[in-house]
């Protein structure tokens, strides 16, 4: 089936961050985002919608309400950890796009958390690692051919050279594992 649509809308969402420096080898970084309210609406690109979009309708979209918080610590010179944790408040959103629907799509909130350390060999190489794990809360009901979040682990590296003083050459790979998942 081929479809061809276009859904636009305008959201605003305030944020409200704070960055504190408690110690000179000590960040914390916390923000909040507001949830956004967001209604798309749908237009047809040469009335392709397949029966899956319709001309004009018009689909719930907003986004959820978000916090953040991160920490760097440098417990040496040439080291640095960070960890860092993303929490969304999905469950206060109506995932279905729907007023007139209810839909329960949502058991839990999603959550991330990630953990990573960059060290400095010297003032021109630096290598990194890190793990980010993303933790989903929809359940079957959320999943669709449009659409599907499935638990995630993903593990990185990299490699920094300085070239020039204001020059840096970086490279880095990842690689993610999904929690198996089917419908």
């Amino acid at each position: 089936r081929e479809v061809d649509a276009e859904q636009t809308g305008v959201g605003y969402s305030p944020i409200i961050s704070a960055n504190i420096t408690p110690a000179e080898n000590l960040n914390i970084a916390l923000k909040y985002e507001f949830k956004t309210k967001l209604e798309l609406t749908t237009k047809l690109i040469d009335n392709k919608g397949g029966g899956v979009f319709v001309e004009g309708d018009k689909v719930i979209a907003d986004m959820p309400a978000m916090f953040a918080a991160g920490v760097d610590y440098k417990p040496m010179n040439n080291l640095l950890l960070s960890a860092s944790m993303n929490y969304y408040f999905d469950k206060d959103v109506d995932y279905d796009g729907k007023e007139n629907f209810n839909i329960n799509m949502i058991n839990k909130n999603f959550t991330e958390y990630a953990f990573g350390a960059e060290y400095g060999f010297n003032d021109k190489i630096r290598v990194s690692a890190g793990w980010l794990g993303s933790f989903t809360g929809v359940n079957e009901n959320y999943q669709n051919d449009q659409r599907y979040s499935l638990n995630t682990h993903s593990f990185g590296a990299g490699l920094g050279v300085r070239l020039l003083p204001m020059l840096d050459l970086n490279i880095g790979g990842q690689y993610t594992i999904y929690k198996e998942g089917s419908k």
